[in-house]
């Protein structure tokens, strides 16, 4: 009676198995009269097991009607509702389909993948995804096609520098508290055709419509950025230290450089490398160019009408050139009419001395090779106490009235004037106020030593801009003064020169 019956010992370890790494599963199709939606109804029934030498299954994403699946090591097709053309006697094609079924898989690739899957995002030319193996962008677009897109543009350098096996954390928290942000992400632009790919330091932008990487920004911590209709949008928190909060930010809009109300400085970086086997000394570059202006209300968050007028004295704040060995640093560049100065200009030419190494002030820049690096600073470098103690006296506002730029000094406390608009005396003064940081301008009017009527005004410092309110009638009316200056460059040509 022992052989009776059949014994054997259950496996614990392999029943209990709960992670399919390889295995691809799907619903039932989805019918909209259905009374039970067996779409979201993951039963298990159906499933596709991949190959699980090229690593677990990271994503599954569609494009022009195909289904790719990405593993750590290979990019594959995953065939559902195939199709098949059969051109019949009379000439008129015949396509049969599999009715909607998953028939297997066709490995494009079993030597690139992703492990990132935030990586991967759809552009108008097909799904770009970043592999770790090669460090590299590539496209996969239609007839299921790889193309490498960093490697060919020059870009691999910054690639390989990059976490790019690390999957896209949106925050963590240090040991010291501080909230960080790890991996990097892919978005896009549909109106623009623009990838932007974000680490937690920058952001690496790619135009579609050029076929070039065109920029980097400082697009970094951002944890959202989204088309709504033809405007682009970015999330972040409202405090970077908290996850308390999520502010909704215009792209393109309002000021110049200005992200989640911080503003960034514009530098602008080259190689100068003609004849790359001559040993060159660097002394001077020359740069064709223009910086046109816009008057910018902060108060209206409007541009008005005095805009694109060439400013024939402002140019780049700094200049740095720099090789393996050798720096000249940050130098400031000073452009000063009939002096001597590091900056001249003559017509639209804009000419400067390259300044010599910093360690060593007597060797000149000499190498085959050097990056020249220009920035152009957004906000001074000063606060309104600053200002008000006459530390930069050169801070100019648009006055509407004039139609003129004025500059904005306060170093004159006391100050009598006679003019023809105002035939009799008016005293005018000028106190700082620390406890609101805010500079109170006083007019008094008088004819004789008999006062007429006395005007007060203040000036504000938000974001790099002065604001002059009237404290006569509405406290919040806002004067002229609070205009600045935003530049818009206009670069042709620039040009290094050196002696071989």
């Amino acid at each position: 009676m022992d052989n009776f019956f059949n014994y054997r010992i259950l496996d614990e370890d392999y029943y209990t198995l709960s992670k399919y790494p390889t295995m691809v599963t799907w619903t039932g199709y989805k019918n909209n009269a259905a009374e039970i939606d067996n779409w979201t109804n993951i039963t298990l029934a159906s499933t596709l097991e991949m190959d699980g030498t090229n690593g677990k299954v990271n994503a599954v994403r569609v494009n022009s009607d195909q289904l790719y699946c990405f593993q750590d090591d290979a990019v594959g097709q995953i065939l559902f509702n195939s199709r098949v053309q059969i051109s019949p006697s009379d000439g008129v094609p015949i396509e049969i389909s599999n009715n909607y079924k998953v028939d297997g898989n066709r490995y494009i690739s079993t030597t690139i993948g992703c492990k990132n899957k935030w990586s991967i995002i759809e552009g108008i030319d097909g799904l770009y995804f970043i592999d770790d193996s090669t460090k590299a962008l590539y496209l996969l677009g239609g007839q299921a096609q790889l193309k490498a897109i960093s490697t060919p543009l020059n870009m691999s350098y910054w690639f390989t520098n990059q976490d790019t096996a690390t999957p896209w954390i949106q925050h963590y928290w240090s040991s010291d508290g501080e909230m960080l942000q790890q991996g990097l992400r892919c978005f896009y632009d549909a109106c623009n055709a623009d990838l932007y790919i974000c680490t937690p330091e920058e952001t690496l932008c790619y135009s579609e419509k050029l076929g070039q990487f065109v920029s980097f920004f400082d697009y970094h911590n951002v944890i959202g950025m989204f088309n709504i209709d033809s405007d682009y949008y970015a999330l972040n928190y409202s405090d970077v230290n908290t996850t308390a909060g999520i502010k909704l930010w215009g792209m393109f809009k309002g000021i110049y450089n200005n992200l989640f109300d911080k503003i960034y400085p514009t530098d602008f970086t080259f190689i100068s490398n003609e004849t790359p086997g001559a040993d060159k000394i660097f002394t001077n570059i020359e740069l064709r160019g223009d910086f046109r202006f816009w008057a910018h209300n902060e108060v209206e968050d409007d541009f008005n009408s005095i805009n694109h007028i060439v400013d024939h004295r402002r140019m780049f704040d700094t200049l740095r050139v720099w090789n393996e060995y050798q720096d000249t640093g940050d130098i400031d560049l000073k452009f000063i009419d009939d002096t001597v100065s590091n900056m001249k200009k003559k017509f639209r030419i804009w000419r400067m001395d390259i300044p010599r190494d910093k360690d060593n002030v007597r060797q000149r820049i000499r190498n085959t090779w050097s990056k020249v690096k220009f920035t152009m600073n957004t906000l001074p470098e000063f606060t309104l106490e600053d200002i008000f103690n006459g530390a930069s006296n050169e801070y100019t506002a648009w006055n509407s009235i004039t139609q003129e730029w004025e500059n904005l000094s306060f170093t004159n406390r006391y100050d009598t004037v006679q003019g023809e608009h105002h035939p009799e005396y008016v005293l005018r003064s000028f106190k700082y106020d620390s406890v609101n940081d805010k500079i109170i301008e006083s007019w008094k009017y008088k004819s004789g030593s008999e006062t007429i009527s006395v005007n007060t005004y203040c000036y504000i410092l938000k974001d790099g801009i002065i604001h002059r309110y009237s404290y006569e009638g509405d406290p919040n009316r806002s004067i002229p003064y609070a205009y600045r200056k935003i530049y818009d460059m206009e670069i042709h040509d620039v040009g290094v020169v050196y002696y071989a």
